[in-house]
């Protein structure tokens, strides 16, 4: 997601896990992603590329992977991304934020899923 407000909304939901996204320069360089459910922003061992990383934690350090301080989302949920990526995924650019309401909007023909009780962390 490039370009847009948030890169990734999420106004309501929980359950959902969200990762290997690059969320690059969204809101004039300000929130690249807000979660105002309970959400998971990583598998467990990589998370989401954001581009105001560094600006955020300048102290941190990483393994030429991922960053060691995790990303604090925007939202009253206190999500965090826990394993940030220190490089995107570039080449197919998405202009338009992903906003999501509520978990029955995840759908495959919106290009945003909800996993299965036995994918869920």
């Amino acid at each position: 997601m490039e370009h847009g407000n948030e890169g990734i909304y999420i106004a309501a939901g929980t359950g959902n896990v969200l990762h290997h996204n690059s969320l690059v320069r969204n809101n004039n360089g300000g929130v690249q992603g807000y979660d105002g459910g309970l959400n998971q922003w990583d598998d467990g061992s990589r998370g989401n590329y954001w581009s105001d990383y560094f600006v955020r934690y300048p102290a941190a350090t990483h393994n030429g992977y991922v960053w060691n301080t995790p990303y604090d989302m925007t939202g009253g949920a206190g999500d965090k991304d826990r394993y940030p990526l220190v490089r995107g995924f570039f080449g197919l650019s998405v202009r338009n934020p992903i906003r999501i309401n509520s978990n029955s909007e995840f759908t495959f023909i919106n290009g945003v899923s909800n996993p299965t009780a036995a994918e869920r962390p």
